[in-house]
């Protein structure tokens, strides 16, 4: 069998974890086919996800950081991170968030700013979602 292959089998049994809210064996399940995975950015976006729903989120904040490396231009992953940190992002741009979390938003994204100065889709979260 092929590694691609062997990955997408690996990614199918934590997608059927996941599917059942069994996060913890899906984290289990993920940890002991690491190896096996060749998709990176499945890897990493599945352990992210995973460790948020356990609750652990240095966990979670630090497998999307490890996507954000990978792809420095996505805007979900930075909302991921921001709400791996804390804050849940309002779907609706006309909501606004409270001072205290738009420092936590202007906060996360200020590290990304010097860390990716040439990307500018750190700048175009904090255009949607900060204030003031």
């Amino acid at each position: 069998m092929k590694p691609h292959e062997m990955s997408e089998i690996a990614l199918l049994g934590v997608r059927a974890y996941i599917a059942q809210g069994n996060w913890a064996e899906a984290l289990a399940f993920l940890k002991r086919n690491e190896a096996k995975i060749v998709d990176t950015v499945a890897k990493a976006d599945y352990s992210g996800k995973i460790h948020h729903a356990l609750g652990n989120e240095a966990e979670a904040a630090k497998s999307y950081e490890q996507l954000l490396s990978l792809n420095s231009a996505n805007l979900d992953t930075y909302k991921k991170i921001i709400t791996a940190k804390g804050v849940e992002l309002p779907a609706d741009f006309s909501t606004k968030l409270n001072e205290a979390y738009q420092g936590v938003v202007k906060g996360v994204l200020d590290v990304y700013i010097e860390g990716f100065p040439r990307v500018n889709s750190h700048l175009r979260v904090g255009l949607r979602y900060l204030y003031g």
